[in-house]
């Protein structure tokens, strides 16, 4: 008999006693869109990037509870600061600052979009499996 379950939040999941193994497909969190220029250009930047696909089969967990920690998306940038990473069991990283200066070179940028968050099949404090979350997106920069 074959059984299926869908998590798309953190969760803890008793294995049955009668099943044989466990078979599993988690994702990344996606990283975040990059920023705009300045309020001066209205588009963004770059989209962030996919998070990790990963795919497997557990054997031996029969009568182990599984902990599921999802990976978050990170935050789309709005302005010259770095966007937030998404949540996970590893964080996704804050998106790059924008430490140019309107100058006479003509030339802005806006922040990166933040990290998306891994996620991961853990029993206590052991991973089983993670996959690790999507880059976050470049800023649009303009001269």
């Amino acid at each position: 008999m074959t059984t299926t379950q869908t998590f798309t939040s953190s969760t803890t999941y008793a294995i049955p006693s009668d099943a044989a193994n466990v078979t599993y497909i988690i994702h990344g969190g996606k990283g975040g869109q990059g920023g705009p220029a300045s309020t001066r250009v209205n588009t963004s930047g770059a989209a962030g990037a996919r998070g990790q696909k990963i795919s497997g089969t557990l054997t031996g967990v029969v009568g182990s509870t599984l902990t599921l920690t999802m990976g978050g998306n990170g935050s789309r940038c709005f302005g010259d600061s770095g966007a937030n990473g998404g949540g996970g069991y590893w964080n996704g990283g804050r998106g790059g600052n924008n430490n140019s200066q309107d100058s006479s070179s003509g030339w802005n940028a806006g922040g990166g979009g933040g990290g998306g968050g891994a996620s991961a099949i853990r029993i206590g404090n052991t991973v089983l499996a993670g996959a690790g979350g999507g880059g976050g997106g470049a800023c649009i920069c303009y001269s």
